[in-house]
């Protein structure tokens, strides 16, 4: 699986598998992949987070001039809405790949 749908690229499957079984996700996970793919969310049995509380971010670079932490995202390409980072702790990082949880401020 992970050489079809990478570790921290493509996909991001071993990533998220990673996540899922260390930080004990059940269901709910928002995925979002910079680069548009079909997603993985079916195959690994995952519900969008409605709230947006646990995010996985996959080929995410972040620069000296570009923090992750302090970027708006769009959670779907054509979405006119954006997920605010500055609003969640980092958790866990792999390379260009995040998990993050929202604040609970």
């Amino acid at each position: 699986m992970i050489r079809n749908y990478g570790y921290c690229d493509k996909e991001g499957y071993g990533f998220i598998q990673y996540i899922i079984k260390n930080y004990n996700i059940k269901t709910n996970l928002t995925i979002i992949n910079k680069y548009q793919s079909p997603g993985i969310s079916s195959l690994l049995k995952l519900s969008s987070d409605k709230k947006n509380n646990n995010i996985i971010l996959i080929n995410f670079e972040e620069t000296k001039q570009e923090n992750i932490l302090d970027k708006k995202i769009k959670q779907f390409p054509n979405d006119e809405n954006y997920i605010d980072i500055s609003k969640f702790n980092l958790i866990y990082r792999y390379g260009n790949c995040y998990y993050l949880k929202k604040n609970n401020d």
